[in-house]
């Protein structure tokens, strides 16, 4: 991954979290992610494969910034690791609530 390339795949982590974190799914997607990072590269070909039958749900360029996060095993560790930050935040506002 080029240095240029690291500012835009945040961005897109971060979205990404949040759009996780906001239904209550932080659990289960750093599961699917840790079961599912030994294929990535493979995921991302195929995302890339179903882009034209999937533009209806997502752009283009949304699809493929996808399939370049899935293609890059720094950019999944990352993920899984803002996920897990994400997790220990909400977990500790949860006790400081009750």
């Amino acid at each position: 991954m080029r240095e240029s390339d690291q500012e835009p795949d945040q961005q897109l982590i971060e979205q990404i979290v949040g759009k996780i974190s906001q239904r209550g799914l932080i659990a289960p997607a750093i599961l699917l992610l840790e079961i599912v990072k030994p294929f990535g590269f493979l995921a991302s070909q195929g995302l890339y494969l179903c882009e034209p039958l999937l533009g209806f749900l997502s752009s283009e360029t949304r699809l493929a910034q996808y399939a370049d996060l899935l293609a890059e095993p720094r950019s999944l560790d990352a993920l899984i690791v803002r996920l897990e930050r994400e997790r220990a935040g909400h977990t500790r506002r949860s006790e400081e609530e009750s």
